[in-house]
């Protein structure tokens, strides 16, 4: 801003204007020299991946009206973020957050979903949003509000999948993450006690997405389960009795293995007391 003057002039944030409510100027007090000028700082916040004009007007009794034309972009994002590999075994599953930031002067609701990277990649039925849609308050532009939210990483095969989060808002933007889980087979789990003389109801979840064949056997025949179907649903329990009877051996320890399919077993140790 030029002072032609002799005479330094001041300026209050009262006097500077701009017509998009997401650009800002420091100082927006200042006071200019006589014959001398000051260079403004003009920052822009864009929230969506566009072009428009703008104008920042300065309004003095001394220099007049002074209009600077702006043209502002909203370039496109970076590569998505990734948020850390999500580990854990099949049959189990990981509940972890995520943030962003949410920088609009209204209030707004995100939709947040989760896509397939491309069409080799597995569907994405093993990650699950807590929340579809996320309401927020008017934030401030410079700060912004963090805002958290949960998803559920439910693996249905051992091995690696990507796909990608997006949470988007018509005013507020897009935010692209990259998830990335491994799941990896079935860990021996227990030992779990039995008691004897009673039966020990095992809740057991097919992790799969599809009907599986199941057997159960066990390595000590002091163990057994009642009658067990032998097709379990997709993503559905089974609740497995075990009941203990000691046959003279006085063997009280053992291992119920579990399959599904063709896939690594499950293997829980058995103790009875």
């Amino acid at each position: 801003v030029n002072n032609p003057l002799k005479d330094e002039i001041s300026i209050s944030s009262n006097q500077i204007i701009c017509d998009n409510e997401y650009v800002m100027i420091k100082p927006n007090n200042f006071t200019i020299k006589g014959e001398s000028e000051i260079a403004l700082e003009v920052m822009y916040r864009p929230l969506l991946m566009n072009q428009i004009n703008s104008t920042i007007t300065i309004k003095s009794n001394e220099l007049g009206e002074l209009k600077y034309p702006l043209i502002l972009k909203g370039t496109q994002m970076p590569p998505p973020k990734q948020i850390q590999t999500i580990s854990t075994t099949l049959g189990f599953e990981k509940i972890f957050t995520f943030s962003f930031y949410n920088y609009l002067k209204k209030p707004t609701t995100y939709s947040v979903k989760i896509e397939k990277l491309n069409d080799s990649m597995p569907n994405t039925m093993d990650f699950i949003v807590e929340q579809a849609t996320i309401s927020t308050l008017p934030a401030d532009i410079i700060k912004g509000t963090e805002v958290v939210s949960k998803i559920r990483y439910e693996p249905y095969f051992i091995g690696e999948n990507r796909c990608q989060l997006k949470v988007t808002s018509l005013d507020g933007g897009e935010y692209v993450f990259l998830l990335v889980g491994q799941c990896n087979s079935p860990q021996a789990q227990g030992p779990i006690k039995v008691p004897i003389g009673k039966d020990y109801k095992f809740d057991f979840k097919n992790p799969l997405i599809e009907a599986a064949e199941i057997t159960v056997r066990f390595d000590n025949s002091n163990f057994s389960c009642g009658k067990v179907n032998n097709k379990i649903d997709a993503k559905k329990s089974l609740i497995i009795p075990i009941t203990f009877k000691n046959s003279g051996d006085n063997k009280t320890t053992g291992r119920m293995i579990i399959t599904l399919n063709k896939l690594p077993p499950w293997v829980i140790y058995l103790q009875a007391e």
